[in-house]
C-alpha cells in the first residue's frame, strides 16, 4: 500500500509503524535495534512501544473510530 513502516535516522534511531489489515496505524515503536521485527532472535532488540491505537474497542464490525 506504499506506507512507510520503517525509518532509520542518520544517528541510528529506528522508528517502526505497525498497521492492521485495514491499513490503520495500530502502534509505533522506537529504538536502535529492530532485529525481532525482521525475524531475528527474540529479545535481541531494544524497540520500545511509544504509541498504541485501538479502534472500535477491539471489536469487529465497527466504524473505525479510535477508542
Amino acid at each position: 500500500m506504499g506506507r512507510r513502516w520503517r525509518v532509520k535516522e542518520a544517528h541510528g534511531t529506528i522508528t517502526r509503524t505497525v498497521f492492521d489489515c485495514l491499513g490503520r496505524q495500530t502502534s509505533r515503536w522506537i529504538g536502535t535495534c529492530d532485529s525481532t521485527f525482521s525475524g531475528g532472535e527474540a529479545g535481541t532488540d531494544n524497540m520500545v512501544k511509544v504509541e498504541e491505537t485501538a479502534y472500535d474497542g477491539g471489536n469487529d464490525g465497527g466504524n473505525s473510530l479510535v477508542t
